[in-house]
């Protein structure tokens, strides 16, 4: 994992408070004490603020810098392909050609 910094850009991994699953932001602070969290400004694509989220542990969010790395892309894959073996068929069929 890359060291955080002020202003990366975070997805969650898990729903915290209002905020779903896979939504994105800002780094905005970050904290040491009394344990590592940090507080998520929750920005649309457009760049318009819909939200705080605060004091976020490590472990709720991922730095988009660090979904490049192979390992991290390949547990992401893992995680989608087995998703999609629960989906029903005719979820599944999206062009056949």
């Amino acid at each position: 994992m890359t060291k955080l910094k002020l202003y990366d850009t975070v997805v969650l991994l898990e729903t915290v408070g209002t905020f779903r699953k896979g939504t994105k932001g800002a780094v905005v602070e970050i904290y040491t004490e009394p344990y590592p969290a940090c507080d998520i400004e929750v920005v649309l694509d457009n760049g318009q603020t819909v939200g705080l989220v605060e004091a976020v542990q490590p472990s709720q969010f991922i730095c988009l810098q660090d979904l490049l790395q192979e390992d991290v892309i390949h547990t992401i894959l893992q995680e989608i392909l087995a998703q999609w073996d629960r989906l029903p068929l005719k979820k599944r069929v999206y062009e056949l050609a």
